[in-house]
C-alpha cells in the first residue's frame, strides 16, 4: 500500500509540473514549433504574440499598403523607423492598443510582414489586419506575377535549342 501511495504522489507532482510547463508563457513556444512549418509553406504563423507572413511584394509596395491600411482603419502613425533591410511602423487608435508592423526585405520581390497588436499580441485581430493588408497588396502581387510570366516567356523564346529533339525511337536497334 505504501508504494502505491508514494507513486500516486509522484504522479500528481508530475502532472502538476506538466500543466505548469504547458500553460502560460510556454504555450506560444509550443505553437511556434508547429507553426514554423506552416510559415515555410507560404501561409502565416502566429509566433510569440506576433503574426508572421511572407508576400510577393517589394518593401516599398508593402510600406505603401500599410500606410493605406492605417488610413482605412483610422489609426494614427506614431513611430517610423527605417533601416536598410527592415522598416518599422507603430500606430495606435486613441485609447486603443498599439499596432506594430515590421517588414523585412527577403529579396527584391519578397517581403516578410510581422504584425503585433498590443504588448502581448492578439492573434485574431492580427489575422484580421493581415487580411485587410492582403487586400491592398493584391494589385502589387498580380503585377509581380505578370512580370514574372513575361520574363519567363522572353527567356523561353531566346533560349530555344539549335537542334530538333528526337520524338520517336530509332528504327534500328544496336546489338
Amino acid at each position: 500500500m505504501r508504494q502505491s501511495k508514494e507513486s500516486r504522489i509522484v504522479l500528481i507532482v508530475l502532472l502538476l509540473l506538466f500543466t505548469q510547463f504547458t500553460a502560460g508563457c510556454a504555450a506560444p513556444v509550443l505553437m511556434a514549433s508547429a507553426g514554423m512549418t506552416a510559415a515555410r509553406a507560404g501561409t502565416s504563423a502566429f509566433v510569440n504574440g506576433e503574426l508572421r507572413a511572407a508576400r510577393l511584394t517589394t518593401l516599398d509596395e508593402t510600406w505603401e499598403a500599410i500606410h493605406e491600411l492605417c488610413e482605412e482603419l483610422q489609426i494614427d502613425i506614431e513611430t517610423v523607423q527605417k533601416q536598410p533591410r527592415s522598416w518599422y511602423l507603430m500606430a495606435r487608435e486613441p485609447g486603443g492598443p498599439e499596432v506594430r508592423f515590421r517588414i523585412v526585405r527577403r529579396s527584391e520581390v519578397m517581403t516578410q510582414i510581422r504584425i503585433r497588436i498590443g504588448f502581448v499580441g492578439d492573434a485574431a485581430t492580427s489575422r484580421l489586419v493581415l487580411e485587410r493588408l492582403d487586400a491592398k497588396l493584391v494589385p502589387y502581387a498580380t503585377l509581380r506575377l505578370e512580370e514574372l510570366r513575361q520574363h519567363r516567356q522572353q527567356n523561353a523564346e531566346v533560349e530555344r535549342p539549335d537542334f530538333e529533339p528526337i520524338l520517336s525511337a530509332p528504327d534500328e536497334t544496336i546489338p
